[in-house]
C-alpha cells in the first residue's frame, strides 16, 4: 500500500510548478498532475508520476476524481491522499508531518492553514451566515461560527482514501468552487471526522493565480456554484440564505463601486449573474463535464459495492 499520493490540478500553470512537484517527490510522494488546459504545460513533466491531459477543462472536483481513478489503477491500494490546487504550495513541516505519519490519528479529512491569510476556512451556508457577514464582515463572522458549521478551503486536503472511495468523491455538479463544502458535508453526515490541522502546518497560496487572466469567470463560477449547493440541500430557511446571500453579493458590489474599484465591481457584478444562473439550471457543470469526459467521475454518495475506485470502506470514524 502506498501511504500518500498528492493530485494536482492545473489550469495552463507556469514554471512555478516545478518548485511545488519537486518538493513533494523530495518527500518520497508521488505527483498526479492532472492538466484542464489546452497550452503546452510550461513546466516540465519528466518528474511527475502520472500526467493527464487532453480532457479538456473538466473542473477542479472532477479532474481531481479523475486523477484519483487514474491513481488507484497506477498504483493500486492507497491510504491517503492529498488533493492540492497548482498554486497551493505546502511548507516543509506540513509535508514531514503527513510523510511521518503525524497526522493519521487527527481526522478522516483534514484542512489545512494558509499562511498569512484568514481565506483557509469557510462558513457553511445556513440562513444567518450571509447577515452575519454582512453585520460583521466575514473574519468576525467565521470566528463566532462553531468547527461543525465550518468548512476547509479546498486549496489544499488530505483525505483517508477510503473515505475519498466511498463518497465517491467530489460531486461534478461543482465546477469550480464549493466542491469541497458539499464533500466535506457529505463526509460529517457518514461519520467522518473532518477537522483543521494545527496553525503550525500551513501552505501558501496564490490565490486565482490559475484565474487571474479570467477573474470575472471565477467570480460567476462562485455565485453559481453557491446557489446550485443551496439548491441542492434545500435546508431549513434555505430561501432566507437565497436572499442574504444576494443582498451580500449587491452591497459587496456598491462598496467597490464607491472605492472607484471597476474590477471588484464587476467581479461581484459577475458572481451575482453566476448566482442567479444557479438558481435556474444548477446542472450545467455536470454537463459539461459528461461532454468532456468520457468516462466522467461518478457524482454523488455511493451505495456499497459501488465505489470510486472497488475499494473496500473502512467503518467510519466517530466523533468524540
Amino acid at each position: 500500500m502506498i501511504s500518500t499520493v498528492v493530485i494536482v490540478v492545473s489550469f495552463n500553470s507556469g514554471a512555478g510548478l516545478d518548485s511545488i512537484i519537486g518538493e513533494y517527490r523530495a518527500h518520497g510522494i508521488p505527483v498526479v498532475v492532472v492538466e484542464n488546459g489546452s497550452e503546452p504545460p510550461a513546466y516540465h513533466i519528466d518528474d511527475i508520476d502520472l500526467y493527464l491531459l487532453g480532457h479538456g477543462n473538466i473542473g477542479y472536483g472532477a479532474a481531481l476524481n479523475y486523477g484519483y481513478r487514474q491513481a488507484c489503477s497506477q498504483f493500486g491500494e492507497i491510504e491517503w491522499v492529498l488533493l492540492a490546487n497548482a498554486d497551493a504550495a505546502p511548507s516543509e513541516r506540513l509535508l514531514r508531518a503527513i510523510t511521518s505519519g503525524e497526522l493519521n490519528f487527527a481526522a478522516d479529512l483534514l484542512g489545512f492553514h494558509e499562511g498569512g491569510v484568514e481565506r483557509w476556512r469557510g462558513a457553511i451556508p445556513s440562513p444567518s451566515v450571509p447577515f452575519m457577514m454582512i453585520l460583521r464582515g466575514e473574519k468576525r463572522a467565521l470566528a463566532r461560527l462553531p468547527e461543525s458549521r465550518l468548512y476547509p478551503v479546498g486549496a489544499l486536503l488530505l483525505v483517508r482514501a477510503r473515505c475519498f472511495d466511498q463518497l465517491r468523491g467530489f460531486d461534478t455538479r461543482f465546477f469550480l468552487y464549493f466542491e469541497e463544502v458539499d464533500l466535506v458535508q457529505r463526509a460529517r453526515r457518514l461519520g467522518y471526522r473532518v477537522a483543521f490541522a494545527p496553525e503550525s502546518l500551513v501552505y501558501l497560496h496564490d490565490a486565482h493565480a490559475a484565474t487571474r487572466k479570467v477573474n470575472n469567470a471565477a467570480a460567476y463560477e462562485l455565485g453559481r456554484s453557491g446557489a446550485t449547493y443551496v439548491r441542492q440541500e434545500r435546508f431549513p430557511g434555505f430561501a432566507v440564505w437565497i436572499v442574504g446571500e444576494f443582498l451580500r453579493l449587491f452591497m459587496l458590489g456598491a462598496r467597490a463601486r464607491l472605492r472607484r474599484d471597476e474590477l471588484g465591481h464587476a467581479a461581484f457584478a459577475a458572481s451575482r449573474r453566476g448566482f442567479y444562473q444557479g438558481l435556474r439550471t444548477p446542472r450545467i457543470a455536470e454537463e459539461r463535464s459528461r461532454h468532456l469526459l468520457k468516462r466522467p467521475p461518478r457524482l454523488m454518495p455511493s451505495a456499497a459495492g459501488d465505489r470510486l475506485c472497488g475499494t473496500q470502506p473502512a467503518p467510519a470514524t466517530t466523533k468524540p
